[in-house]
């Protein structure tokens, strides 16, 4: 029986019956999936684990209809706050981002408003006056190799910030890779392979976007995108390839103390390999999820 595409939803030609296929499950490659919607059809797990600042308590948070259970969210929260424990990686379940001192996780549920939301949809709030984050406890996991292609959908509060990190594996060491915005102007900001790019495209604080970044050898192979529009095109000396022992991080540079988020972070994913043939797909499926342009 032969299903065919029809407005960005997988239909049964014979019986007309919609099939709502994920973003992930036709595409190959996928080594980071941090979400608060479900990815994956064949993922069965949560989407995070929550701690409650009443009572400490820790509740795994899981998916209705593929989208958040904010439900069950509500439950567990209800009249204090909730902060992210785990983040729980959908193409890797071996490494999840993780946060065990209280202090220093981020939010997901305010005690007076309920779930964090950014335009209409769940989001993890990141501080920078608290140092919020989340780490891989893996130093192999998220080198250039795991992040040939990356797609983050972020929003960086306006204000002065020191170099905001949305994810990080350092910044200027072999297999780095680090997008942030610029402290002083806000514009894109981007380490790749221990090679640094900076001001590239507009100011993008106070905005909610999607970025994509595909990183390929040879002339003008590297591509830095916002809201699908190409912002930059270089070229790069470095190999892309190689580790280094710096863990991969949400919300900051793990080689350095003081390149917080301060916004919120809804969607990371993360390829090995190259999908600018499947780019428009995957821009499209996140637009339409998140309505961001």
């Amino acid at each position: 029986m032969r299903i065919i595409l029809n407005n960005g939803k997988y239909v049964n030609k014979v019986a007309s019956t919609a099939l709502s296929l994920l973003l992930l499950d036709d595409l190959s490659g996928s080594t980071g999936a941090f979400s608060l919607r479900r990815l994956k059809s064949s993922y069965s797990g949560n989407a995070i684990q929550v701690r409650r600042s009443s009572d400490n308590t820790t509740q795994d948070i899981g998916f209705v209809n593929n989208e958040l259970d904010t439900a069950s969210l509500n439950s567990f929260c209800s009249g204090t706050n909730g902060f992210v424990t785990i983040w729980y990686n959908q193409s890797d379940t071996s490494n999840n981002a993780i946060q065990t001192t209280a202090t220093n996780q981020p939010k997901i549920y305010d005690s007076s408003t309920g779930v964090e939301l950014e335009n209409g949809k769940p989001a993890i709030k990141f501080i920078k006056s608290l140092q919020t984050w989340l780490e891989v406890t893996d130093t192999s996991f998220g080198n250039i190799g795991d992040a040939i292609s990356n797609f983050s959908v972020f929003k960086i509060n306006t204000g002065t910030n020191a170099y905001p990190v949305i994810f990080s594996k350092s910044y200027n060491n072999d297999g780095s890779i680090a997008p942030s915005l610029t402290s002083s102007n806000g514009k894109l900001h981007i380490w790749i392979d221990g090679e640094m790019f900076t001001d590239l495209g507009s100011d993008l604080r106070g905005s909610q976007v999607l970025f994509n970044n595909i990183n390929l050898l040879g002339s003008n192979g590297l591509k830095m995108y916002i809201d699908s529009t190409l912002i930059s095109q270089q070229t790069t000396t470095q190999n892309l390839t190689g580790t280094n022992t710096y863990k991969f991080a949400i919300g900051r540079n793990n080689q350095g103390t003081g390149y917080y988020t301060d916004g919120t972070i809804q969607e990371i994913i993360l390829f090995s390999n190259d999908q600018t043939s499947n780019k428009t797909t995957i821009e499209t499926d996140i637009n339409t999820n998140y309505s961001i342009y």
